[in-house]
């Protein structure tokens, strides 16, 4: 079935390039998806196992704690310097091409707008609603909990990161990118489970919810999405 006759958002970007969306969040989709073979995907056989790695590696859970908080104040850089980019008179700093020009502005807008919303507004919502505890908090969930132990669902950092990561990779269009932001996304959202901070179902959670979050920032005429045109093109016949 198809909705090409229909407006709305189910047709609001149909050129949206799910095949990248779904390889860019692969890595981390097979780390999750190990955790979980061998794990589980929540509960103590987790939190007991990593918790052996961090006393067996001390040295390295603050420079992972460190790139783990420092992950998304990066790419907002990126993002600052997109708009940048797209605002400052056209030659040696700012982007040449028009069409670039207004899509950094576009997508700089988006960000702020549905990554107000949805990424900071519903998610916060979602967890403190939902209440589930973190690795080592007592079980049952505390619905409506305001103690950041009882917001484990889903992960805010995962989120975070894959919903501001794959709309760069879409405005970057290069492969070289595309390789960076995926083991990018894959080490943050591995780095929760290190820590202690997060279950495997906590990442899995935010790696989906970040992924629709995602796909509304990246679903604007100007973010390259969209096919260019729909009218097929004819060729005259040779003679």
């Amino acid at each position: 079935m198809t909705f090409s006759r229909y407006p709305g958002p189910l047709n609001a970007c149909p050129g949206y390039r799910w095949k990248l969306h779904t390889l860019l969040l692969t890595p981390l989709l097979l780390i999750i998806i190990f955790i979980m073979l061998t794990h589980g995907v929540w509960g103590e056989e987790v939190r007991l196992y990593y918790l052996a790695a961090r006393q067996a590696l001390p040295s390295l859970v603050q420079p992972v704690q460190l790139f783990t908080d420092m992950a998304a104040p990066f790419l907002y850089f990126l993002y600052l310097v997109i708009l940048l980019r797209s605002v400052l008179p056209a030659g040696r700093f700012g982007f040449r091409d028009e069409a670039r020009r207004t899509e950094g502005k576009m997508l700089f807008c988006r960000l702020i707008f549905f990554g107000f919303l949805l990424l900071f507004l519903a998610t916060a919502l979602l967890k403190v609603s939902l209440g589930m505890p973190r690795p080592g908090e007592a079980w049952p969930p505390h619905f409506f909990s305001l103690e950041d132990a009882y917001h484990s669902f889903p992960s805010g950092h995962t989120t975070e990161i894959v919903s501001i990561t794959l709309p760069l990779a879409f405005f970057f269009r290069k492969k070289s990118v595309y390789i960076a932001l995926a083991l990018f996304i894959a080490l943050v959202g591995y780095s929760r489970i290190w820590l202690g901070w997060h279950h495997p179902i906590d990442i899995l959670a935010g790696m989906l919810w970040g992924g629709l979050i995602a796909r509304v920032i990246c679903c604007s005429p100007y973010s390259g999405s969209v096919p260019e045109s729909t009218t097929p093109v004819r060729f005259k016949e040779q003679a």
